[in-house]
């Protein structure tokens, strides 16, 4: 069996990031891994890294702030806390954790989509004990660059805590993975500045870029233009065998058209 590792530091946890160690930040997806091929489990508990800080530029998290801790801060938003309340149960809520959601990145997972959409910082060390800092999106977009490291903090903009935004999560049940699960959100100064990201259908969270455009462009986009880009999604939804990918497709693309509807740029 693995040794437990219970560092008091950032530098003791960085002395540890090499593939033979696992960091255990919420341990919630402890049960998925095969501990045998690791020689140390590094528990993030002990650290005092769950701090909530709103400055003037950015909402920054530490990365074992749970996901109940933003549920009951009062600088958090509406719509982040509403992602965060979907997230399984109460004594879930309690162990999983910014930093885990980010590096285990499940595909239902909500908060990576909040993440992608806001496209937040990633404040990260690796193992020469070396400071990083990149976009949400470099992350997800090239997520196998990005082992062995400890990701510390996440910043969120301020500017982006003002936008009109929509979520919406498919599940079967209140405690049930998401089939998919969506955020929409809009620069209430300009409406031309909207943004759709997807959650759920594959591994890790995106834009549909095409509406995106074309809302940029025209400010506007038909029920048309809608179906025909989740459509084009249908191929590379992740298997599922509690619904079709026919039923999925079409059950994301009228639910889309009715909150678009509701940010008032569907024709």
């Amino acid at each position: 069996m693995p040794e437990y590792i219970y560092p008091q530091n950032v530098e003791e946890v960085i002395s540890h990031l090499k593939p033979s160690s696992l960091l255990y930040a919420g341990g919630t997806g402890l049960y998925k891994r095969n501990l045998q091929r690791f020689d140390c489990i590094v528990d993030l508990q002990s650290l005092n890294c769950q701090n909530i800080i709103k400055s003037r530029d950015y909402l920054i998290f530490d990365a074992m702030v749970t996901m109940a801790h933003i549920i009951e801060h009062p600088e958090v938003p509406d719509t982040l806390k509403d992602i965060c309340l979907e997230i399984g149960s109460t004594p879930l809520r309690n162990l999983i954790t910014v930093g885990g959601e980010l590096g285990q990145c499940p595909y239902w997972a909500n908060l990576p989509v909040y993440l992608y959409a806001t496209n937040a910082l990633i404040d990260y060390y690796d193992h020469q004990f070396e400071k990083h800092t990149i976009r949400c999106r470099t992350f997800f977009e090239n997520f196998s660059r990005y082992k062995n490291i400890f990701i510390f903090r996440v910043q969120i903009p301020t500017a982006m805590l003002d936008y009109h935004s929509i979520s919406y999560n498919f599940k079967e049940t209140s405690f049930d993975y998401s089939i998919f699960n969506y955020l929409l959100l809009q620069n209430p100064q300009d409406k031309k500045q909207t943004s759709i990201t997807i959650g759920a259908v594959r591994r890790f969270p995106f834009s549909l870029s095409s509406l995106e455009q074309h809302i940029q462009e025209k400010g506007t986009i038909t029920a048309r233009q809608v179906k025909e880009s989740c459509q084009e999604l249908t191929s590379a939804m992740r298997r599922d065998i509690r619904y079709s990918k026919s039923y999925r497709c079409e059950h994301l693309q009228n639910q889309l058209c009715e909150d678009l509807n509701e940010l008032g740029v569907l024709e």
